[in-house]
This record gives C-alpha cells, structure tokens and sequence, in this order.
C-alpha cells in the first residue's frame, strides 16, 4: 500500500463518520418533523456542512501527487479531519423532547459553525504546503489562491450578525464550496 492510499484510508473514515453522523441527525428530525420548525438558513447550514465534506473528500485526490508523507503533513489532513467532523456535528441539533427550533439553533451554532469551517480553511491553507513536494508544484499557488476567497463569506459571518449577511455569507459559501467542487474535478 501507498502512503496516499495509507493515508487517506483514514480521513476517508473520518469523513464518512461525519457525513453519516450529520445525515442520521437529519433522519432524526424527519423523524419528529411535527416538532419541528423548519429554517431555510439552518437548511443552507446543513447544506454546507455537507458541501464541505464533499469538497474536503475531492480536494484528498490531487494529494496524490505528493511524492513524500511527513508526520507534519499526515497530522494536518488528519486535523482537517477532525474539524470536518466537529462542523458536520454542530450542523444540526440532536433530537429531543419538545418542540426544535431550527431557526433558533442557526443562532445559537452559527458562531461555532463558521469558526470551524474558518479554523478548516487555515488548516487547509498550511496542507496545501505538500503541493511544493509534489509532480506539480503550480497547485501550492491554485489551491492557496483560490482557498483564500472562502475567508471573505466566513468573516463576513462571523463579524455581523444582521439576517442578511448571514444570507449573503451562507450563499457566498455555497458559492464557493460548488465552484471549488467544479475546479477540483479538473485537477489532473
């Protein structure tokens, strides 16, 4: 086995261990949807958080192209991992008794949420290091570049509170994550 492969066999757990915790906490509040109150931006959190895993999982491909593993850039992606996992988890609420509040829990996890995707993105920013030990040293300077927009929609969010810059983060994000999706699948 290769060290990509050695590697990435762990994130990809860790990945899929958020996405299925974020995803079983959605079936759970289907499950007792009358007491529920739905939120269009708690929605577009979910949808992030989502968006996130997905683009973290695509964004695994290109480290193949890494030509050695140091402990320094294991442990960064496995960071990146860990941070993936606490964003999918604060996502959405567990269910419990009494009525759930989506709208009321977007503000009460949104500070955390946006720090964890910020926290996610420097992480990120540090990993892209091992693209200047790789057969293509170019994506150090795409990949930091292009992850440096994602701070813009993530300030914003964090910084001011008022509904629509909440909305217009929450898009720009959306935004971003599909758009780094689409450049990531052009990635060698």
């Amino acid at each position: 086995m290769a060290a990509f492969e050695h590697v990435t066999s762990l994130l990809a757990f860790v990945y899929a261990l958020a996405l299925t915790h974020l995803l079983a906490r959605i079936v759970g509040l289907y499950d007792v949807r009358k007491r529920v109150t739905f939120s269009w931006l708690h929605a577009l959190m979910v949808i992030n958080a989502v968006l996130t895993a997905f683009d973290d999982w695509l964004a695994l491909w290109p480290l193949r192209l890494v030509n050695s593993w140091d402990y320094l850039s294991i442990a960064d992606n496995f960071v990146l991992a860990i941070l993936l996992f606490f964003t999918c988890a604060i996502a959405a609420p567990e269910r419990s008794e009494g009525q759930i509040d989506l709208e009321a829990y977007y503000w009460h996890a949104r500070r955390p949420f946006y720090w964890l995707i910020l926290t996610g993105d420097i992480v990120g920013e540090f990993g892209n290091l091992d693209f200047l030990k790789s057969s293509d040293p170019a994506l150090f300077w795409q990949w930091t570049l292009g992850g440096s927009f994602v701070f813009l929609p993530l300030s914003l969010a964090l910084a001011v509170p008022a509904r629509w810059a909440q909305w217009t983060a929450a898009l720009l994000y959306t935004a971003f994550c599909v758009v780094g999706g689409l450049v990531m699948e052009n990635v060698h």
